[in-house]
């Protein structure tokens, strides 16, 4: 499954154009309380390492791209430093595997099914300000929830097969902001998000709102 990111960028274009007679004001009011809500497309890494069970060796793990939803409220302080709590959903498909059983390779084999990711996130950001156009950097430590399920391997029904996990989460961001009013400013960013078992590239696009 791709997240439609042409959608996204239309979305911004038209915020940009409603928000072109945006005020200094905007820039200078980055302190106080916000919600923020952001649609990412993501990449994810390829899971490392190899698994063996009633002797089939599975290794070389390969998945496909997704799409998520995050929300976060938080502070900013007058010197540009934000704190944010975020709760941040992803879905991530399975793409390929490598399979072994006794002197047979398989290489390539489909894979049904996909990893669902909860994140509760604490973050710390710094936004730069530079003008009409503010760059930010940032990072954040949390907890993911894992739900993987594979439905089909091959081409061929396995029914459901479910798994469940709890892991330390952790991720890095980076991006810029525009401001469409003195209350509201629109995001383009990336971020590496990472749990134990999994890595993904994040591209989002969303919008802030200051009470």
């Amino acid at each position: 499954m791709k997240f439609p990111i042409r959608y996204l960028a239309i979305s911004i274009a038209v915020l940009l154009t409603a928000g072109l007679p945006a005020t200094s004001n905007a820039q200078e009011n980055g302190n106080g309380f916000y919600a923020s809500l952001s649609g990412i497309y993501l990449l994810s890494t390829n899971v490392t390492g190899s698994e063996t069970s009633n002797g089939v060796t599975a290794s070389g793990l390969r998945m496909g791209s997704g799409f998520g939803v995050s929300a976060a409220v938080g502070y900013g302080a007058p010197a540009g430093l934000r704190a944010e709590v975020e709760l941040g959903w992803r879905s991530i498909p399975y793409d390929k595997v490598d399979f072994k059983l006794g002197g047979t390779s398989l290489k390539n084999v489909s894979v049904d099914g996909n990893v669902r990711i909860l994140m509760v996130m604490a973050n710390g950001i710094y936004a730069f300000d530079t003008g009409q156009v503010r760059p930010y950097v940032g990072a954040g430590i949390g907890v993911a929830f894992l739900n993987a399920s594979i439905t089909g391997i091959g081409g061929i029904s396995v029914g459901k097969v479910s798994t469940n996990s709890t892991e330390f989460a952790y991720q890095a961001l980076a991006g810029i902001a525009y401001p469409v009013s003195e209350a509201a400013e629109v995001r383009l960013g990336y971020r590496y998000a990472k749990t134990s078992d999994y890595g993904s590239h994040n591209i989002e696009a969303g919008i802030l709102f200051r009470f």
